[in-house]
């Protein structure tokens, strides 16, 4: 797009509704999900969102801008979510509870988002978009950890496990049922806040403290009369 192009949409953008971006995010959302990243253009894109072609360069620079907003927003999401469980008055084992049920429940809300991401995950191309957003993943989960540790700390949990291992456990398990369900699995279960429960009482079963087992006296050998 050469600079007239540019300034002529940037003019066009003082005129423009404050939810444009919103909806050029929708329509790649969507196009991205249902053809597959690498077939869309950005005219396509454009002609989805009902604007110019400039008018979605002065936004978007690029379509690997594009998916990397709309990963962006999705850890965003994420984060929203995880921070509002993370500083409630919950007891501990409920904030994990609730947190397995966000997984579940951010994949029923957006399932053109999952898909977008499962897809880019067999993209070789996209290798470095999705790096990046799993190395952003995994430092949401360090809030977890910490309210394992305190909890660990206070008797609640095992004090012999990995911090990390009982949020890596719910995010792995939720992870696989939300791939598989969207992928092969053509009789999976519902993606439901019982099937969330079960996941959270199968970690926290391992997690909590064991009851002290006292030992048996050890009985005397025979001695021979």
């Amino acid at each position: 797009m050469n600079d007239q192009e540019t300034q002529k949409a940037r003019d066009t953008d003082t005129q423009a509704p404050p939810e444009t971006r919103e909806r050029i995010l929708l329509a790649a959302l969507h196009l991205f999900s249902a053809n597959g990243y690498n077939t869309v253009s950005m005219r396509e894109v454009a002609a989805a969102a009902e604007i110019s072609k400039p008018m979605l360069y002065y936004y978007f620079e690029s379509k690997q801008g594009l998916l990397e907003a709309l990963l962006d927003s999705a850890l965003r999401s994420m984060q929203r979510a995880i921070d509002r469980i993370i500083t409630s008055d919950s007891r501990v084992d409920e904030k994990l509870r609730m947190i397995t049920r966000m997984r579940f429940q951010l994949a029923r809300d957006n399932p053109d988002m999952v898909k977008l991401f499962l897809d880019a995950l067999e993209d070789p191309g996209l290798k470095h978009e999705v790096r990046r957003f799993l190395a952003r993943g995994h430092k949401m989960l360090g809030p977890i950890a910490d309210l394992v540790r305190t909890a660990q700390q206070q008797n609640v949990l095992r004090d012999d496990l990995d911090p990390w291992l009982v949020p890596l456990a719910i995010m792995g398990i939720t992870g696989m049922y939300v791939h598989l369900s969207l992928s092969f699995w053509t009789d999976a279960p519902e993606l439901s806040d019982e099937l969330a429960d079960q996941v959270w009482k199968l970690v926290m079963e391992g997690a909590q403290p064991r009851p002290s087992t006292p030992k048996l006296a050890q009985a005397a050998p025979d001695v021979p009369g």
